[in-house]
């Protein structure tokens, strides 16, 4: 019965919802409530008009987001590879369980600690598979435009063995270089620490030598942050090893298989949020990709750096509290090295820079504070940088933000003026010793090492000179900018040819150095026979460079200066046939050599005329 009473509950529950639910048209229409249970609703009986019910419709069901179908592909994937994930994973510890007599540890203190690696490329090898859906996981979000970063290892052009295309993680190598014995590791170590960390200190040598000493070939001190630093420091060693030795091809391919061991760790390296050796391996790798084909990547990995240093209040003073003083000053130093690289690269790309001038008060390193050198090699190319770089930050501030942009003519030439004064007061401080003129007439013979920083320093005076004259349009600046770019020019002379790395860091700047000699040369005179000797060099260079990654662009600049080199050539050529012409015809005489020979003949000439004039008197007389 209970069962009876509650379907019979039910079913007249049903008849009401329907019975509401079920409304005539005027009713619906009115939005009153509808009775319509003899056929006639009590509103349409009372007003005599026909009671009708029109179908309803039934409604349609939810709408699929925009986008499902790729949605789906995309979980299905997913899907697919957590399934191959899971197989490989249970097929990793059987193949772990039959190779355990073979992963056994040895004795890795002696001096040479390749079985380390070697367990690395065995641990590698077992895990290709995994790797493989990782790379495949990289794809899932595929733009129009894959990046790729060529390995350039294995390549026959030597041309292309220092170029990286455009880069990707996925297709970097993970070919794993084993690191080398701790006597050529020392080395190593020696020799970037004499070169380039001694002008830019990325890394301080006694912590660097402590932590090398303790930890080398120890699997149980093989820190993450530890290994990038140490493959960035033995890729530096070879770099510059390729450019002081002039063997290239073997050095750039032990320097790119270091650099690629630390590249492979970038992802892990960005979530060391409180690490400073995280920061520097970051600041050495982008250091080393401005050398290359295409430095993009490697502002890429500037900004990331500046990011992990920012969230270690490495640009703000008061949070040093409980640190040592030696790693207070290596925190500024790393800090200021992003800060230079940080402002080189957004004045050249004229993208803005990560820091804000505004947003930190950091003081300098104790090391830059004595300008007053009176050797070349106690010269510090650091503290000259950090003020360049101060001044480039106030040059894209004050002339290439979208503010400055803006803002009235008159406001901008007058900021100009202000930045030229700068720069003016900048190069005042410079040492009279890396002078052009000073350089060829030192009694010091200037090392490769010197010559390569004073060349970059000069040439990006001349950038951040020109960058000004451009954005200002200022006419009383294209003769400064034109002697700048001839003294850039000359120095860059001076420099070994046959390497690739310096070439890429300085070729746009080159090629407008080139670009404003070849426009602004005076025909006829000797700075423009000058001018175009300096830029003939050039074109050389461009020939090397035309099978490079970047051929469409060394093809574009070798059209763009063939043109300008055509024109002041047939502008040099007018100049001398109109000389030629102007030029009165020479009466030939007798050649005077002495003042008494030269007074005889004033005074024969004197007399002949008053004789002439005596005898046309006497003829009118």
């Amino acid at each position: 019965m209970a069962h009876l009473a509650m379907l019979t509950e039910d079913q007249t529950r049903s008849e009401r919802v329907v019975m509401v639910t079920k409304a005539c048209d005027t009713c619906k229409k009115k939005k009153i409530r509808c009775d319509a249970s003899l056929g006639s609703c009590t509103q349409c009986t009372k007003s005599n008009i026909p009671c009708t019910f029109s179908p309803i419709k039934p409604k349609k069901g939810p709408r699929r987001p925009p986008g499902y179908k790729h949605v789906e592909k995309l979980e299905e994937r997913l899907r697919r590879m957590e399934a191959m994930l899971h197989a490989d994973l249970r097929g990793g510890k059987d193949v772990e369980g039959q190779q355990s007599d073979a992963d056994q540890p040895t004795d890795n203190t002696g001096t040479h600690p390749q079985p380390l690696e070697l367990q690395r490329v065995q641990k590698r090898k077992r895990t290709t598979s995994v790797e493989k859906l990782f790379d495949a996981a990289q794809h899932i979000s595929v733009s129009a435009h894959e990046q790729h970063l060529a390995p350039a290892v294995g390549s026959g052009d030597r041309s292309l063995r220092w170029s990286f295309t455009e880069a990707s993680p996925a297709t970097i190598s993970r070919d794993i270089k084993p690191l080398p014995g701790r006597d050529e590791a020392e080395l190593l170590i020696q020799e970037t620490f004499s070169s380039f960390n001694s002008a830019f200190p990325i890394f301080d040598a006694a912590t660097f030598q402590e932590t090398f000493e303790s930890s080398y070939g120890d699997p149980n001190h093989d820190a993450l942050a530890w290994r990038a630093c140490l493959n960035v420091v033995f890729a530096f060693a070879h770099r510059f090893r390729a450019m002081k030795t002039g063997n290239i091809i073997e050095e750039d391919d032990h320097s790119i298989g270091y650099l690629q061991n630390a590249l492979s760790l970038v992802g892990e390296l960005s979530m060391l949020t409180n690490e400073l050796m995280a920061v520097q391996a970051l600041l050495g790798m982008a250091i080393l990709l401005q050398g290359t084909a295409n430095p993009e990547p490697g502002s890429i990995l500037i900004s990331m750096a500046v990011r992990l240093a920012q969230g270690m209040k490495l640009h703000r003073r008061g949070y040093h509290h409980g640190i040592p003083a030696a790693e207070i000053e290596q925190r500024k130093c790393v800090f200021w090295l992003l800060y230079i690289y940080d402002k080189d690269i957004s004045i050249r790309s004229h993208n803005p820079p990560s820091q804000d001038d505004d947003d930190m008060d950091i003081d300098l390193p104790i090391e830059t504070i004595d300008l007053h050198h009176d050797r070349l090699d106690q010269v510090n190319f650091y503290n000259n940088h950090i003020g360049l770089s101060i001044i480039q930050g106030q040059i894209y501030k004050q002339l290439l933000s979208t503010r400055a942009q803006k803002s009235p003519e008159m406001d901008r030439l007058r900021k100009a003026k202000e930045l030229v004064s700068m720069l003016g007061d900048w190069k005042k401080s410079i040492p009279s010793m890396l002078l052009v003129e000073n350089l060829n007439t030192t009694h010091e013979a200037p090392s490769f090492f010197i010559l390569l920083h004073t060349a970059i320093l000069k040439f990006t005076y001349f950038h951040a000179l020109d960058t000004v004259r451009r954005q200002t349009h200022a006419a009383n600046l294209d003769t400064l900018c034109l002697v700048e770019a001839r003294e850039s020019m000359q120095l860059l002379q001076l420099l070994p040819q046959g390497d690739l790395a310096y070439v890429w860091l300085l070729l746009d700047i080159i090629i407008s150095a080139c670009t404003l000699m070849l426009t602004s040369a005076t025909p006829g005179s000797p700075t423009g026979l000058k001018d175009l000797e300096l830029v003939e060099p050039v074109f050389t260079l461009l020939v090397f460079l035309k099978d490079t990654p970047r051929a469409q662009d060394v093809t574009r600049m070798t059209q763009s200066l063939r043109e300008l080199k055509k024109k002041a050539v047939m502008a040099e050529n007018a100049a001398e046939k109109r000389g030629n012409v102007d030029e009165p015809p020479r009466v030939e005489s007798k050649r005077i050599r002495s003042l008494e020979e030269f007074a005889g003949i004033m005074q024969q000439l004197s007399a002949e005329k008053c004789a002439e004039f005596q005898a046309a008197r006497s003829r009118d007389e």
